[in-house]
């Protein structure tokens, strides 16, 4: 599925034409992503002051915008009126607490593989270690 296609089904589910209309105590964890797209686009796509149609030398604060914003923001409120009943799972939990985090020369490393062509790459870690060479000193551990 498109990712316009995933946004409109849970913009669906969120306005509750969806499955939360057939269920009212539906708990939805909404995709907080969709509602930082709406206010950009609001934010973005108009302007603070709209022309007095009476006076064309005069500006209005464009309450339509306002309007859009205290809308979005209160559909957010919304889903913060419900608790959600989550549930201890311990076996999720002992997974994640056993989980060791890559070492972060590792992680730069694979970053710039996936994104950066083999030149740059080799140019970045370079620097990279030369400037955590000088940060650490000889000993390895960080100067203080």
């Amino acid at each position: 599925m498109e990712r316009a296609g995933r946004w409109q089904l849970q913009r669906c589910l969120m306005q509750g034409t969806g499955l939360c209309r057939l269920h009212p105590r539906c708990q939805v964890a909404p995709f907080l992503g969709v509602y930082l797209t709406d206010l950009t686009f609001i934010e973005d796509g108009n302007g603070d002051f709209v022309p007095d149609p009476n006076n064309p030398d005069k500006r209005l604060i464009n309450f339509d915008k306002r309007r859009k914003i205290s809308r979005s923001i209160a559909e957010i409120k919304l889903y913060q009126q419900e608790p959600y009943p989550f549930y201890d799972l311990v076996e999720i939990q002992n997974f994640l607490c056993g989980v060791r985090g890559l070492d972060e020369r590792v992680l730069l490393k694979r970053s710039l593989e996936r994104t950066w062509p083999a030149a740059l790459r080799r140019r970045s870690v370079a620097a990279t270690n030369r400037s955590e060479s000088a940060w650490l000193g000889d000993s390895g551990s960080v100067r203080s």
